[in-house]
């Protein structure tokens, strides 16, 4: 995760490309039919195992911190490509941070928990941020009685809000406190705004009492297995 963070990404770094990933490395989080990048694969199914199934609580919790560092990696970047990895429902990255977050959101070890926490709310963030610079004023008519998080995470709210939803009232105090701020964040009135992510009572689409009224059916499914 450091070596990712120091060494791609880096903005206006000499021999970086405006802080993109190289092709070599973009290649890395896309799937192609290609015989050439047929072995790709390899990087993002052998995160998601480590981050999902492996049987060491750090292994899991670490594999979470380098999945937050990729993207926010991808947000530094000023290449619209970079920015797809993370908005695209087809995106074999996003399908990988899906799987990943509903599983460490849930984990029985409140490391690893704290670590998809950490996660969430960098790539809530990240998708928040996208979803503002890209929509328009048309969009925001057809979506007005949504909350700017149900816009942006579309396919990944039904996993999403309910594990969101519970971490803020989970026994580990460091995973409640940091679940509580995520959602004011995320719901606050400005969350469309990336420099004015703070909590409101006055929040479009009714926040997180209205999104969680919309997602009863997922939510109810969820606490029932919790």
């Amino acid at each position: 995760a450091s070596y990712i963070d120091g060494c791609v990404g880096r903005s206006g770094a000499e021999g970086y490309n405006g802080g993109s990933y190289t092709d070599e490395q973009l290649a890395m989080f896309q799937e192609s039919s290609s015989s050439s990048n047929e072995n790709n694969g390899w990087f993002l199914s052998g995160l998601q195992h480590c981050c999902v199934v492996h049987v060491n609580r750090h292994v899991r919790a670490a594999s979470a911190a380098v999945l937050g560092v990729l993207v926010k990696s991808c947000m530094r970047s000023r290449n619209p490509a970079h920015h797809d990895l993370l908005m695209e429902q087809t995106s074999p990255f996003r399908a990988v941070l899906k799987e990943s977050l509903r599983s460490t959101l849930e984990d029985n070890w409140s490391q690893v928990r704290m670590a998809g926490s950490v996660l969430c709310r960098r790539f809530v963030c990240a998708i928040l941020r996208i979803h503002a610079s890209e929509s328009d004023s048309e969009e925001e008519e057809e979506e007005e009685e949504l909350t700017v998080f149900e816009s942006a995470a579309d396919d990944l709210v039904p996993m999403l809000l309910p594990r969101m939803c519970l971490n803020r009232f989970y026994l580990a105090q460091g995973v409640k406190l940091y679940s509580q701020d995520t959602w004011k964040l995320v719901f606050g009135a400005h969350a469309h705004n990336p420099d004015e992510l703070h909590s409101s009572e006055e929040t479009k689409g009714g926040g997180g009492m209205g999104a969680v009224a919309r997602s009863a059916a997922p939510l109810c499914r969820y606490y029932s297995k919790m």
